[in-house]
């Protein structure tokens, strides 16, 4: 929602309802203020910035390019000027209006990312250079921490437009987190992809540095603190899903004491090089006991439901005018080992089983002797699903499933008890907009089995 319908005339409802829900069960809040939308739908500015000229228009396109020579591009969302002196100072105000209100009393505040796409030259915006941008954006986030002194403040700094390494200019990206140092403020970013190339050669260095620094494993600007963070904003996400979420049918458990030879047996079977990778983020993320082995990931025609695939698993394309198939795809099998989080509210043991900040999550309710199971799926920015193909398509759904087996090691549900599961199911079909092609949907339904473990919390702390 708009935190400022009129100038200087601010509405913050939205966020102390939120705060107060999250109280009632024990959680805390973390805000992003959103200054830049990634679809031409979304502009976040008021209308005020939008309508009055010394606001230079309040806002920017940011675009896609298909190419390096930026001659075939398309619209990709909208940019608040935060390099604009005029506007600066209007963000400036409304988060001093902000840590006013909830400065000690949520638990931190985040920029959005630091990326935008404006391309090298020829579709700039007025005012805008390389070097203003990231000068004005270190002062925003210092305008942030000194209306925020006690709550943590969090840069996204994941990428800066010209500063793309390792290609582009290597001091932009770095000064952004120079200041954060300086400053006391919290490092980090939307992008949770290790490994990944384009990461490790921008943000993910410094967010390492950050964390070898001097002090840096207390303080505040580290790469435990960042990562500490967003994981307690996915135990909010978490708790607050299984607790309003499920409306599926139930299954029956069954107890095999078995399950903890079944799981380390498969476990043994992955790739070293897996296990390592888990080893590392278990460190990271101080979750040392969850993680999830699926031994089949399907995704299935809806027309051969029990046929079993090894590798790529075909994809049906449906055209909505017709309701018939239009042309048919590959997707490659996903991830063989997730997450896995387990967490006990009301008595009730709930289960989650994803990645961090992963489209996709399978949740679990296990309460009374039965289980109820249902497969997530969720897009930030991008409405491309629907349940039914006359629907209107949103951003997140949750899919009911039909389970086949479900088993736990243990019926004795105690905080820091270590248990055992297995699992599988078949979720309802649904649809999915293909992004490249707007006539077309792809038609889905998965099929998973799985061996997970995990770590009982109370609470989700």
């Amino acid at each position: 929602m708009t935190l400022e319908h009129e100038e200087d005339k601010y509405d913050f409802s939205i966020i102390n309802e939120d705060l107060n829900l999250l109280q009632k069960y024990g959680k805390k809040l973390f805000i992003q203020i959103q200054d830049v939308s990634f679809q031409m739908k979304w502009n976040f500015s008021p209308a005020y910035l939008l309508n009055d000229t010394i606001y230079h228009g309040g806002a920017n396109k940011q675009y896609s390019f298909a190419t390096y020579e930026e001659k075939k591009y398309t619209d990709l969302g909208w940019v608040v000027r935060r390099w604009d002196e005029t506007v600066q100072k209007r963000l400036h105000k409304l988060y001093a209006a902000l840590g006013k209100e909830f400065d000690g009393i949520v638990e931190g505040v985040n920029t959005e990312e630091t990326s935008v796409t404006f391309g090298r030259g020829l579709l700039h915006p007025p005012g805008f250079s390389f070097v203003r941008y990231k000068d004005a954006f270190i002062e925003n986030i210092i305008a942030l921490k000194a209306a925020f002194p006690k709550s943590t403040v969090m840069v996204y700094a994941n990428f800066m437009p010209g500063g793309y390494m390792p290609y582009e200019d290597s001091t932009l990206l770095k000064a952004v987190y120079e200041a954060a140092w300086e400053n006391n403020i919290a490092v980090g970013g939307p992008d949770l992809f290790p490994y990944k190339d384009e990461q490790m050669q921008n943000s993910y260095q410094y967010i390492k540095q950050s964390y070898q620094r001097p002090g840096g494993r207390n303080s505040i600007p580290c790469l435990q603190q960042a990562l500490l963070v967003m994981c307690h904003f996915m135990k909010i996400f978490l708790a607050l899903t299984l607790a309003l979420t499920f409306s599926n049918a139930f299954g029956q458990i069954v107890y095999d004491k078995d399950l903890y030879n079944k799981y380390n047996n498969l476990y043994k079977k992955l790739p070293r090089q897996i296990q390592d990778q888990f080893a590392k983020r278990s460190v990271a993320t101080s979750r040392e006991d969850g993680l999830a082995i699926f031994t089949e990931f399907q995704c299935d025609t809806l027309n051969k439901i029990d046929q079993k695939k090894t590798g790529l698993s075909k994809i049906i394309l449906i055209d909505p005018k017709t309701g018939r198939p239009a042309k048919s795809s590959q997707k490659k099998d996903k991830y063989p080992t997730l997450f896995c989080q387990g967490t006990i509210l009301n008595d009730t043991l709930g289960i989650q089983i994803s990645g961090l900040f992963l489209d996709q999550a399978v949740m679990h309710l296990v309460s009374k002797g039965k289980v109820s199971i249902s497969y997530f799926e969720h897009y930030t920015d991008d409405f491309i699903l629907k349940e039914n193909i006359n629907d209107s398509l949103t951003n997140s759904l949750s899919i009911p499933t039909k389970i086949f087996g479900f088993a736990l090691s243990d019926s004795i549900y105690k905080v820091d008890k270590v248990i055992y599961g297995s699992a599988e199911i078949i979720t309802n079909s649904y649809y999915q907009k293909d992004i490249w092609e707007d006539n077309h949907f792809y038609k889905l339904r998965w099929k998973l089995k799985y061996y997970f473990k995990f770590r009982l919390t109370k609470n989700g702390t």
